[in-house]
């Protein structure tokens, strides 16, 4: 991370060392992983070589001349994060065995990003990680209209699989223009908070 500047590295959040113990296992494996938020390519770069068999998609909705990747195994996506599920050249690299949204981090995006790519191109034994989730509680990144941050939305989802164990499960919370529902139809092996962030497991 310190060699290619991305601010996941020790200087800045530290995020890569909390992500070593789940990223270790998968190392070696030709999965494809999907990062929302590609700025400048630091985090993809760093993601290519510790993942030497890796494919690596980013999607944003930047000046792509930010970011030229020069490796076969990198894919750059200009897209809205919300819109990026029904987005041909996303939907082609699926399924997606490691997602990490570094997008817009506001409540809304953060909230459908996850509805929407959860359901559609997860498979088992996959990560997602959900970054700056800070981010949810300043007034300035909540969607007009929205009553929930990020973070609640999300903690909301271990008490529907701690109540409702075995059944279908939804998260199921009001946002002030209609109720969100996330059928969460697998099952969750685990949700990891660090500080500023999320790690599910599925």
């Amino acid at each position: 991370g310190l060699k290619h500047g991305t601010n996941k590295a020790s200087d800045r959040h530290d995020y890569l060392s909390r992500y070593e113990p789940f990223f270790e296992p998968m190392r070696d494996q030709p999965i494809h992983i999907l990062e929302f938020g590609v700025d400048k390519g630091a985090s993809m770069r760093t993601w290519l070589e510790y993942f030497p068999n890796a494919l690596v998609v980013g999607v944003d909705h930047f000046n792509p001349a930010r970011f030229k990747p020069d490796d076969p195994r990198c894919v750059v996506v200009i897209d809205d994060q919300l819109h990026a599920h029904d987005n041909a050249d996303v939907r082609m690299h699926s399924p997606y065995h490691i997602i990490i949204d570094d997008g817009g981090h506001h409540n809304n995006e953060v909230i459908e990003t996850f509805c929407a790519m959860w359901s559609k191109t997860i498979p088992e034994n996959s990560l997602y990680i959900i970054e700056d989730l800070n981010y949810s509680y300043k007034e300035t990144y909540n969607q007009p209209g929205y009553k929930i941050s990020a973070q609640q939305w999300l903690s909301s989802i271990v008490l529907n699989e701690i109540h409702w164990e075995g059944s279908t499960r939804w998260a199921n919370r009001k946002d002030g223009l209609e109720e969100l529902k996330c059928p969460l139809t697998k099952r969750l092996r685990f949700m990891h908070w660090t500080k500023y962030n999320l790690i599910i497991g599925l």
